[in-house]
């Protein structure tokens, strides 16, 4: 029942959408997450007969042990799946010899979740726009936002861009790693949005035969994508960066191999000492990736949130505004549930999941105390 205008300063899928591996995640941790994420993943589904195709896979994802050290992690993640309702399955070596022959045989065991699957990003991202546009949606590219009109009484009254102002009650920042600058040039309160790009390097493989059939990562991932960066994006201190191996079977017999976890600014060179590690890494769980070509490298920019939460809803101190950002890995993932719950928040529908806990007012500016 809305009327709706994406305006975006450079081309749709153009940042980070386009740079990533399309890894429809569910997290297994914390539980909030890996309910946002399972309810995103079954909307993914719903969309792929009802909207144009994106090359979805149902690949479910195997969570790799390299050594016995890393068993109780398996079980730990198995123990978080089925506290949230979802059921994984524990591998020893021989099953998982028989499930991916490609394996390295020496690995410990592996858990396999039926739930992931992979889309290509850019596809997504054109399908929902084309999706959006038959539902009347307008779109204004190459069109940044410098600013917004309030009336007297503080409402918003129009967004300003570099194609002129459009009149709006409601404005939703979904604007990733840029956020922040967004942010400050609608009048949002400093800090409000703590937001940091976080830069991943991928790479992709010549087309060379299925080496494995299904999305594989090492459970070691945990210690890189879930824990806490080890360096503060504001310090200006420099990252050495974090590696883990994350690979994907893409169509056309290519394999995706990533991923890295680094603090660099906006910087999107890639790091060849990171990719090599990551290489070294994939070849060890795929020791055919030995003798891989690589045909391509890149780096994206994640928005990671300081507190690794998503910021989903109104931002404080801007009437009218709100914010869909901050999802670091899960951006992709987590595209339909965001979209839906900013649906409910603006037209005031009922909540399909409680939002407080990625409310953006957890970062709100406090008053000071009185004495």
């Amino acid at each position: 029942g809305a009327k709706v205008c994406l305006v975006d300063a450079h081309g749709i899928a153009g940042g980070t959408s386009g740079s990533c591996q399309g890894h429809l995640m569910v997290t297994p941790s914390p539980p909030y997450v890996l309910a946002l994420t399972a309810a995103s993943v079954a909307l993914w589904r719903e969309l792929r007969g009802t909207i144009a195709d994106f090359e979805f896979r149902d690949t479910g994802c195997l969570w790799l042990a390299e050594t016995d050290d890393d068993l109780p992690l398996l079980d730990d993640v198995a123990a978080q799946f089925a506290a949230g309702g979802e059921r994984a399955e524990r591998l020893d070596r021989a099953d998982l010899r028989a499930r991916e022959p490609g394996l390295a045989p020496d690995l410990a065991g592996a858990l396999w979740y039926p739930g992931d699957a992979v889309v290509m990003p850019m596809k997504a991202a054109g399908a929902m726009l084309a999706a959006a546009i038959a539902g009347g949606c307008t779109v204004r590219t190459s069109c940044a936002v410098t600013g917004v009109r309030r009336g007297a009484d503080g409402r918003l009254e129009a967004v300003l861009t570099e194609g002129g102002a459009i009149p709006t009650r409601t404005l939703v920042v979904c604007a990733g790693v840029w956020s922040p600058q967004v942010g400050a040039s609608i009048g949002a309160p400093a800090g409000c949005l703590p937001i940091f790009p976080r830069r991943g390097d991928l790479m992709i493989t010549t087309p060379r035969g299925a080496s494995v059939r299904t999305q594989v990562l090492e459970v070691s991932y945990l210690r890189t994508a879930g824990g806490a960066a080890k360096v503060d994006p504001e310090s200006g201190q420099p990252d050495p960066g974090a590696h883990a191996m994350n690979l994907q079977p893409q169509t056309h017999d290519t394999i995706l191999i990533g991923s890295t976890r680094q603090f660099a600014g906006f910087e999107r060179r890639v790091d060849r000492e990171l990719l090599h590690l990551s290489m070294a890494r994939a070849a060890r769980y795929v020791p055919s990736l030995r003798s891989a070509s690589i045909v391509r490298t890149w780096a994206g920019l994640r928005p990671y949130p300081r507190d690794k939460m998503p910021l989903i809803g109104p931002i404080p101190g801007a009437p009218g505004c709100f914010v869909a950002s901050g999802h670091e890995g899960l951006g992709i993932t987590l595209a339909p549930i965001t979209g839906k719950l900013i649906a409910e928040l603006v037209t005031g529908a009922e909540q399909s999941l409680d939002c407080r806990p990625i409310a953006p007012a957890r970062f709100a500016p406090r008053e000071p105390a009185h004495a």
